[in-house]
């Protein structure tokens, strides 16, 4: 099961028993992609069950997004001896997600892929996604 994040202490909580390597899934309700993205990683996660994975609803939880620049979903944020190591948007397959627990090199997100798409939600900062304003 992912855990889900609710706050910055929280979090801060999270960073600091997992100091080395923790990964964040960013994800909205009212978006497909991000859901999809979400349930590959928790497959990850029930493989992998002491993975540190753990979830941010943006569509809530509206203080920890903006601290790492992320205004999209679905996001994947690596986190690296507490600090920034990689962010990841999109939807990936299960096996690209797997190789962030592995420390493998992986291509970056934004390169277009023949025959497929990204789908991405812009987050205003302080704006709940998927609600016009």
């Amino acid at each position: 099961m992912i855990e889900e994040i609710q706050n910055k202490i929280h979090l801060d909580k999270l960073k600091k028993e997992n100091n080395d390597f923790i990964i964040i899934i960013f994800y909205a309700d009212s978006s497909e992609k991000s859901k999809k993205a979400f349930d590959i990683l928790k497959m990850v996660k029930k493989e992998n069950p002491k993975a540190p994975i753990c979830g941010v609803n943006a569509s809530k939880v509206k203080d920890i997004h903006p601290i790492y620049g992320i205004n999209m979903v679905p996001a994947v944020l690596v986190l690296k001896n507490g600090k920034t190591s990689n962010i990841i948007y999109g939807v990936h397959d299960k096996h690209y997600y797997e190789t962030l627990l592995y420390d493998t090199h992986i291509s970056k997100s934004t390169e277009k892929k023949e025959g497929g798409s990204i789908e991405l939600l812009f987050i205003p900062h302080l704006l709940v996604p998927g609600v016009e304003q």
